[in-house]
């Protein structure tokens, strides 16, 4: 069996990255994975959207940087340095380990030009479109 490559995405893989870019952060791509399969616990979808993530980072579809509030909404945090894989992995257990942690900083992920390029190469109907009011049954 073969490396992964990026012919093989996953449909959650690849929602993943269609969010990417824009004002996202984390918080937008679990939203975007619970709208697509609604999990019942917590767990399951912070296994599954981090799992996504990861692995856009692993081959270099996505990057991250973490900025404070007044510059993540804006286009100085295209000029932060990208996160290590180190850093990511430790900002996403730490999303498990609490919902809201209060963070001064905000987490945001971007398609890199091949992210960009391999959405351009993949077939619409491929990428679930999600909308709505994004339901958490663990809060209930």
């Amino acid at each position: 069996m073969g490396s992964p490559s990026r012919d093989d995405l996953t449909t959650v893989e690849l929602l993943v990255l269609y969010e990417a870019g824009g004002d996202n952060d984390l918080g937008n791509a679990y939203g975007a994975v619970q709208l697509y399969e609604e999990f019942q616990e917590l767990e399951e979808l912070l296994d599954v959207t981090n799992a996504a993530l990861l692995r856009l980072f692993d081959l270099g579809l996505v990057r991250f940087v973490e900025a404070p509030p007044d510059v993540g909404y804006t286009s100085k945090r295209f000029e932060l340095p990208a996160m290590t894989r180190d850093q990511v992995v430790a900002t996403l257990e730490r999303e498990r380990e609490s919902a809201d942690t209060g963070s001064d900083a905000l987490v945001f992920y971007d398609p890199t030009p091949a992210g960009e390029a391999q959405l351009r190469l993949v077939s619409p109907d491929r990428i679930p479109r999600v909308s709505g009011n994004v339901r958490r049954p663990w809060l209930e």
